[in-house]
């Protein structure tokens, strides 16, 4: 009796349904087959429809999909920066500009979604190619290249603590200082 050829899909989504260190130990290689291969392209969803991207397979529910997203998959490849690469070249750019959550169109993005390192890498590959070719290898995270991009704004995290935060002023801000209340005369 010969055994049943493999399923690099099956395997996946088994993978990471066990959860566990499978995500890290496993997923990774077989997710490199699956993308590789373009094994997901052959998948239908629930309707019998073939995907129309990987991000559609990813996001379907098991077992048509993976049911899970693209920045968990980057998670789980994280010692495999080869493996991320493969991912993040397949996301596709968003759609041409003027869509939003209003229009109500097929494959709109959902608003929460302009927060997500996969959202901003699908905005750099419409808007500026460069900086998502950057991205995609590696080179530069999908929240810097936006804020070089200038759609986004760089921010800091500080100390809640009114000491540690004026030395962290003064650290980040040369020639501002934080000045107390009582310091200042009336």
């Amino acid at each position: 009796m010969k055994a049943a050829p493999a399923d690099p899909v099956n395997d996946l989504q088994q993978a990471i349904g066990r959860g566990g260190s499978a995500l890290f130990d496993t997923v990774p290689f077989i997710l490199r087959k699956v993308i590789e291969d373009k094994a997901w392209a052959d998948r239908c969803d629930k309707d019998g429809i073939p995907f129309a991207s990987f991000e559609a397979f990813v996001t379907c529910k098991l077992w048509h999909g993976l049911e899970s997203t693209i920045d968990d998959l980057i998670a789980y490849c994280r010692n495999h920066p080869e493996v991320q690469a493969l991912i993040r070249g397949e996301v596709a750019g968003v759609g041409k500009r003027g869509t939003n959550q209003h229009t109500a169109g097929h494959g709109v993005t959902k608003s929460t979604d302009g927060t997500t390192a996969t959202y901003c890498l699908r905005r750099l590959k419409r808007d500026n190619p460069e900086l998502a070719e950057r991205v995609v290898s590696g080179d530069l995270s999908a929240h810097a290249a936006a804020i070089l991009a200038g759609f986004r704004k760089a921010t800091w995290t500080a100390p809640a603590d009114a000491e540690a935060l004026a030395v962290a002023v003064a650290r980040r801000f040369p020639g501002w200082v934080m000045v107390r209340d009582s310091d200042i005369k009336h």
